[in-house]
């Protein structure tokens, strides 16, 4: 008779683990609340993955400069509001050079906050077409 090969405990062990660690690693969800480039995003705000109709999207870069024209990079947070709908976008972590740049965003008109503890809140309005890229620079001034 042929030689049977069999598994051992520690084989089937560690096969199962393996395949519920992938299995649960497939199934976790924060819903964008801590991305690891610092850019959030409320709950369901980019998710199209409910069969809806495409979203569109555009591009934004949001530069931040004090007084002197230079770049503002630390204790400062940038939120992007939509005007129509329900969309907000944080940019908190991740800002380097003065450049706040959210990941993803859909295309519309927005509002675009930029604030933090030494500063004043500085503030534009932006509208974003569908697969275009704008930029707009806020100045941001010392607080008293």
């Amino acid at each position: 008779m042929g030689q049977r090969d069999y598994l051992t405990r520690r084989q089937v062990s560690s096969l199962i683990g393996t395949g519920l660690a992938i299995g649960v690693a497939g199934c976790t969800d924060d819903d964008g609340d801590d991305s690891a480039d610092g850019n959030e995003t409320e709950p369901g705000v980019n998710d199209d993955s409910d069969g809806g109709e495409d979203v569109e999207e555009g591009s934004l870069v949001v530069f931040l400069e004090d007084e002197d024209g230079e770049s503002v990079s630390e204790g400062v947070a940038v939120e992007i509001d939509a005007q129509n709908e329900n969309h907000r976008y944080i940019v908190d972590e991740g800002i380097e050079d003065g450049v706040a740049e959210p990941e993803f965003i859909e295309a519309g008109s927005y509002t675009v906050v930029a604030e933090g503890e030494a500063y004043e809140s500085a503030e534009a309005d932006v509208t974003l077409e569908d697969g275009e890229a704008e930029e707009i620079t806020l100045e941001l001034e010392a607080s008293s």
